[in-house]
C-alpha cells in the first residue's frame, strides 16, 4: 500500500509554505544552521567543516517542517543542472533517474514511520506490538490520564487567543533545548505563519493540561488530511519540571494522537523521521527509506557526494531491512 502519495507534503503549495517557514529560522543556503542536517552528518561521524562545499548548497522543499519531498520535475528546468544542491528526504520508493542523469546521488539519510489503522485501533495496536507490549502501554496512557487531559484546537479557536500561541511557542521551546537546537521551530511567528496559510485549515495544536490546576505542559503539533485520511505528527514540546513524577506524557501523547485520529475516521498517523525503533515500539508498522539527493560541480564538491553517499549507505538500508524483516511491516 503506498501511502506516501498522494498527500499534503507532495502538493507544491504546501511545499511553498514549508519553504518559508524555514527562510524565517535559516539564512538562504546556509546548510550547518539545520540542526536536522547536522544530525545527519553525526550519524556519519562527520560535522558540517568535513562537508564545507554543501554550507551553501541550494536546498530544495521546507527542510525539515516537512517529513518528505517528492522528487522534483527536473525535465521542465535546467536550474538542478549546475550548482550543488541537497533534495533532501525523497522516500526510495520513488522513480530519481532524472537525478542520476543529471548526476545526483542518494544518500540513505532517515527512516520514517507511520501507523496504519488496519481494523480497529486497539487491534491493530495488540498486532503490532503483542497483548504484553500493548497492556504495558495502556498502563502508561491510564496513569497520565489521571491527572491530564488533551484538548486540540483549530485554527479559528487559535486565532481567537493569541495567549495560545505564545503558551504553544513557549512548550514546544523545551523541544529545542533538549535536543540543542539553534532555534524554536515552532515559535509564535512560524505559528502564525501557518495559521494564515492554506495549511491553517489542517493544523491542529494540542494541549495536555493538569486536571486540576489547568496548566498546559506539553503541546503537540499536528496535520490532519480527512478527505485522504491521514494525520501527521509534526512536533511535541513538554515541560518537564511541572509534570508530575513517574508520568510519561510523552508516550502517552503517541495513543492520544493515534485516538485523534481514529475519531476523525483517519487511518494513516505520520510519525515522521528517525526514532524508528521506538516509534515501533509505539505501535509504528508502516516503514519507509528517505534518500537525500545530493550533487555538485567542482571536483572537491563530487569527492564529497561520493564519500557521504557511500558512507550513509553502510548502515541504514541494512538497519531497514532488517527492521521491516524482522517486523513484517510494509516498507
Amino acid at each position: 500500500m503506498n501511502l506516501r502519495q498522494p498527500n499534503l507534503f507532495y502538493d507544491p503549495q504546501h511545499q511553498e509554505i514549508f519553504r518559508r517557514l524555514l527562510e524565517l529560522k535559516v539564512a538562504t543556503g546556509h546548510l550547518s544552521q539545520i540542526p536536522q542536517w547536522k544530525g545527519f552528518l553525526s550519524s556519519l561521524g562527520l560535522d558540517s567543516l568535513e562537508v564545507s562545499c554543501f554550507e551553501k548548497a541550494h536546498i530544495l522543499g521546507g527542510y525539515f517542517y516537512n517529513f518528505h519531498n517528492p522528487p522534483p520535475d527536473v525535465s521542465s528546468t535546467d536550474r538542478f543542472k549546475t550548482g550543488t544542491w541537497v533534495i533532501p528526504t525523497v522516500p526510495d520508493s520513488e522513480s530519481c533517474n532524472q537525478l542520476r542523469e543529471l548526476g545526483f546521488e542518494s544518500a540513505p539519510a532517515y527512516i520514517e514511520s507511520s501507523l496504519e489503522i488496519r481494523d480497529s485501533l486497539e487491534q491493530t495496536l495488540r498486532k503490532n506490538l503483542g497483548s504484553r507490549e500493548y497492556l504495558n502501554l495502556m498502563r502508561i496512557v491510564r496513569k497520565a490520564e489521571q491527572f491530564y487531559s488533551v484538548h486540540f484546537y483549530n485554527a479559528e479557536a487559535l486565532n481567537q487567543d493569541t495567549e495560545l500561541l505564545e503558551k504553544a511557542s513557549e512548550l514546544h521551546s523545551h523541544n529545542a533545548t533538549k535536543y540543542n537546537h539553534p532555534y524554536n521551530m515552532y515559535d509564535v511567528p512560524a505559528l502564525k505563519a501557518l495559521l494564515t496559510s492554506s495549511l491553517r485549515d489542517y493544523f491542529r495544536v494540542g494541549f495536555v493540561r493538569d486536571k486540576i490546576s489547568g496548566e498546559a505542559v506539553q503541546v503537540i503539533f499536528l496535520l490532519i488530511d480527512e478527505q485522504r485520511g491521514h494525520v501527521f505528527y509534526l512536533a511535541q514540546g513538554i515541560a518537564h519540571a511541572i509534570v508530575q513524577p513517574s508520568i510519561n506524557v510523552y508516550t502517552a501523547s503517541y495513543c492520544w494522537v493515534y485516538r485523534f485520529a481514529d475519531s476523525n475516521q483517519c487511518r494513516v498517523v505520520f510519525l515522521s523521521r528517525g526514532m524508528h525503533t521506538a516509534k515501533k515500539r509505539l505501535g509504528a508498522n508502516q516503514f519507509v527509506l528517505l534518500n537525500h539527493w545530493l550533487r555538485s560541480d567542482s571536483t572537491d564538491g563530487k569527492n564529497t557526494v561520493s564519500f557521504l553517499c557511500r558512507k550513509a549507505r553502510e548502515t541504514l538500508p541494512k538497519e531497514f531491512a532488517k527492521l521491516t524483516q524482522k517486523t513484517g511491516a510494509q516498507s
